[in-house]
């Protein structure tokens, strides 16, 4: 960055940014006969993400852990064509591993992403049927969270919103019936 030839923290600057310049949303639904579906979908565009953490850093912690984007690791024999950087067992630029773990565009990813967020599908019973019985209305449902996610392939099926190593954004499926007396 400064013209120098050596790199070292004179060529550090503020790089990328988490900050969508975009945030997209839409909830589709109709009702036909009976049925009814809703949907909704959210996303973000130009969104920089910066990989760290238990899911991208190996043996974080003391933990014996790698997962698969470290078999790209470098290795003298890979020198050329290595996509991850050499591993160690040392856990953190704190630790006696700078060289891994510092701030750099390496670690800065495309965060863009569009999810299906919810999905509902149901079923209301004609009140013809359901008034026989003294019942105003019933209504069956399926519904379903974090169905689908399209983002880049950086994530590796990981929740793009959840790219830090933290628990993960789970995906739910409920069911139910709902009777109004």
């Amino acid at each position: 960055m400064n013209g120098d030839g050596i790199i070292n923290q004179y060529d550090q600057t503020t790089i990328g940014s988490q900050k969508p310049s975009l945030f997209l949303g839409a909830r589709l639904g109709f009702n036909v006969g009976g049925f009814d579906v809703s949907a909704l979908m959210q996303g973000v565009i130009n969104q920089e993400v910066y990989l760290s953490g238990n899911s991208y850093w190996e043996f974080q912690g003391g933990t014996a852990q790698a997962y698969q984007n470290h078999l790209d690791r470098w290795t003298p024999s890979t020198a050329a064509t290595a996509q991850y950087p050499r591993l160690t067992t040392n856990s953190g630029p704190r630790n006696g591993a700078p060289n891994n773990f510092v701030g750099s565009s390496f670690w800065l990813r495309n965060g863009d992403f569009l999810k299906l967020r919810n999905v509902e599908l149901g079923y209301t019973l004609p009140a013809k049927l359901t008034q026989k019985i003294g019942i105003k209305s019933t209504r069956l449902f399926a519904n379903g969270l974090n169905l689908w996610t399209l983002s880049s392939k950086t994530f590796n099926g990981a929740d793009p919103e959840n790219f830090n190593g933290t628990y993960p954004i789970e995906r739910v499926f409920s069911f139910g019936l709902n009777i109004q007396l």
